[in-house]
């Protein structure tokens, strides 16, 4: 990826040339020249194609050597045979970056990323900024540069916002941009990044967030090519207080599968992806409706700082919907004191003034009680949102202009966030807007969006993590040697997958392994009885399905006639099955059972996981997962997301449970994960919480090493 050079030229640029222009403005190179002009560009155009002398009412030119002058941008619509000379011609003319629309590349397949990666190689040294291939370009609005063949601007102008707007999908951004103007929401930059060759969403953000007259940042994305870029993109924002918001495609195979050929993204894991955008304080979209929604109201005076919300409505049923909803979601509905609701009872005597507060049908005799009201409330500063219902009296004109002038009036004099829900005229919609008041037509959609608002906000203020001290520097040497010790191996052994967690604090249940039936039995009595008894063998993956666990043995002589009954069952389940010996472990006493875990992911690197086992596991599965390493804050949000570790925090486990011990697990397997490099992943199956601060303790350990490491 790009990102050693200058993208004013791309983003910004004083002049464009487009070669492959065309004297049809609904073709491919004709498009960016009539859009450009339609919107006002402030720098020059030049067309470029030998076969005409103007185009679209311009100057044309033969070649790019031909042009009067060095160019910043040169927009490619040619096939993509002849992209290579292209690029070249711009090298030697002096151009500083090029948008390439041409697809062929990546998206088809080896071939197609062979030749990408020649026009790559290119680019760079000539030192010219790309953007594409496969790619619908760029678009700024506040200086009329439209890089892009979409055809939004035959559904007019985009007007100009504070958003900035990045994406891999150029169809799929360009029917947001369709969607923002129908809202009247302003984009001050928007890119399509296509196969993202040279430079990607990750950039872009970048980029964004440096720019002043942008506000909030969102995005649509396939895959991530560079996710340290995007983790330092999205940190960038966060510093800068900036909303970024995300919508990502491809959370199955099959979506996978279209990402690829559609501009050659691979996807990576979608939960590692959600835990990246946790991590560096960006929100992740469920869909369009609530991308959109969630930019609009950023893009309208931020996300809301607190859950404190004032649900006011000239509907009693309205309001009772939001209050059951706004209860659902987590956000607080504080009373009025006792001397306001006097006060308002004393404007309309019949009005329900507790929150929700019902103004009541007194509304349509006078107009003015909306403002009334909620200038009292708004004087309180008990609240930290406004939502107030007034429907489709808000349209009409005897009743509209009142209550919403009133209600723009308090927008822009108090701090919180204002929601109006219902419809009104453009001009009244407009002004309500200019004041930062958002406008939603659904009671409880609108109550949704703000939890995600409050939500959004905690993200951004949130300080960042505290990471734990790393691992120490005789523990590493111990582990290092460990694992050096398994060359030519992918897995350790269960006693030195025991000896390395127990250097970093996490315990595994003992286990003696033997080599017969009457072995397992002596090392029974040496451990103590009750026992468990398990099978070795290199060809059995789940030792409980293939019939090799038995639990609870309490005599030598069980164990033994255990051990053959297992040989028989194993052979019979898994054919071909060698059984090297048997492990014999003491029996743990029962308590609630986690899973935890660590591994490398290709895409994003180390992450942990945790995950409620046994009877605790509900309806829907509660596995959470963290980019390591992580803080012990970080571990205890963690697991608080389990159901586990909600009963533990929560006291409804009484025998003296603790949550501190799994925290210290988490974060110690977050070290060893991040700080290792050769191991690729550990599984910790059935870790056992016990009580009175003792360390939980692992049933069965699993650590899997780095090919080649």
């Amino acid at each position: 990826m790009m990102t050693n050079l200058s993208l004013d030229p791309l983003f910004s640029p004083r002049s464009m040339a487009i070669v492959g222009a065309s004297n049809d403005p609904t073709r491919i190179g004709g498009r960016p020249i009539q859009s450009s002009l339609n919107a006002d560009y402030q720098g020059k155009i030049y067309p470029v194609n030998p076969k005409y002398p103007e185009v679209l009412g311009l100057k044309c030119y033969p070649s790019i050597a031909s042009l009067p002058e060095a160019v910043d941008l040169v927009v490619v619509a040619l096939a993509a045979p002849y992209v290579l000379e292209v690029l070249a011609d711009a090298a030697r003319a002096g151009a500083r970056a090029m948008v390439v629309f041409s697809s062929g590349y990546a998206e088809v397949g080896d071939f197609g990323r062979i030749a990408q990666e020649e026009l790559v190689a290119a680019a760079k040294a000539a030192q010219i900024t790309l953007l594409g291939p496969n790619c619908l370009g760029m678009i700024n609005p506040a200086i009329g540069a439209v890089a892009s063949f979409s055809a939004a601007f035959e559904l007019g102008t985009i007007p100009v916002g504070n958003v900035g707007f990045a994406c891999q999908s150029g169809a799929f951004g360009t029917y947001f941009l369709s969607l923002a103007r129908q809202r009247s929401l302003g984009v001050h930059l928007w890119v399509a990044t296509g196969n993202e060759a040279a430079l990607g969403v990750a950039q872009c953000i970048e980029y964004m967030v440096a720019i002043k007259e942008i506000d909030v940042i969102a995005g649509y994305v396939e895959g991530v090519q560079d996710a340290q870029a995007l983790a330092r993109a999205l940190e960038m924002a966060h510093a800068a207080k900036k909303p970024v918001v995300l919508l990502k495609a491809g959370r199955t195979k099959a979506g996978e599968r279209a990402a690829m050929s559609h501009t050659g993204s691979v996807t990576g894991d979608d939960a590692v992806f959600s835990a990246v955008l946790e991590r560096h304080g960006a929100f992740r979209a469920a869909d369009l409706a609530e991308l959109l929604d969630l930019v609009e109201a950023c893009a309208l005076g931020g996300p809301m700082v607190g859950p404190r919300l004032c649900l006011m409505s000239v509907s009693g049923g309205a309001g009772i919907l939001m209050a059951d909803s706004a209860t659902e979601v987590g956000l607080e509905l504080p009373e009025p004191s006792q001397l306001l609701q006097s006060e308002l009872k004393s404007l309309v005597p019949y009005a329900s003034v507790t929150n929700p507060i019902d103004f009541t049908g007194q509304f349509l005799n006078d107009a003015s009680i909306a403002g009334s009201f909620l200038e009292r409330l708004c004087a309180t500063s008990m609240y930290d949102g406004f939502v107030i219902f007034l429907g489709h009296t808000a349209a009409a004109s005897s009743l509209g202009e009142t209550a919403l002038t009133r209600i723009a009036e308090l927008a822009r004099q108090y701090s919180a966030k204002f929601f109006l829900v219902g419809f009104t005229s453009a001009p009244m919609a407009e002004m309500l807007r200019r004041a930062g008041v958002v406008i939603a037509p659904d009671p409880t959609r609108v109550i949704a969006l703000i939890a995600r608002l409050v939500e959004l906000h905690s993200l951004l203020e949130a300080p960042r993590p505290l990471l734990p001290k790393q691992l120490a520097a005789s523990t590493r040497a111990r582990i290092l040697a460990l694992v050096a010790k398994r060359t030519g191996s992918l897995h350790l052994e269960e006693s030195e997958a025991r000896e390395l967690l127990a250097s970093i604090g996490i315990a595994v249940v003992p286990a003696q392994q033997v080599d017969t039936p009457e072995n397992a039995g002596r090392s029974a009595t040496a451990i103590g009885f009750p026992v468990a008894l398990k099978v070795v063998s290199p060809q059995v993956s789940s030792r409980s399905q293939a019939g090799g666990v038995r639990l609870g043995l309490g005599s030598a002589s069980s164990v033994e006639s255990a051990a053959y009954e297992m040989i028989g069952k194993v052979a019979a389940l898994v054919p071909g099955s060698h059984i090297e010996g048997f492990v014999v472990e003491p029996m743990i006493p029962s308590g609630p059972e986690m899973n935890l875990g660590a591994r490398r992911d290709p895409h994003y690197g180390p992450v942990v996981t945790a995950a409620s086992k046994g009877g605790w596991v509900g309806s829907e599965p509660d596995s959470v997962m963290a980019i390591a390493p992580v803080s012990k804050d970080r571990a205890l949000a963690l697991l608080a997301r389990t159901q586990v570790g909600s009963a533990i925090i929560s006291g409804r486990l009484h025998q003296g449970y603790a949550i501190g011990s799994l925290v210290e697990a988490v974060v110690n397997l977050s070290r060893l994960i991040a700080a290792i490099a050769a191991i690729e992943e550990v599984q910790l199956n059935g870790v056992v919480v016990r009580p009175n601060g003792e360390m939980p303790i692992a049933l069965g350990a699993s650590i899997a090493l780095v090919s080649g490491s």
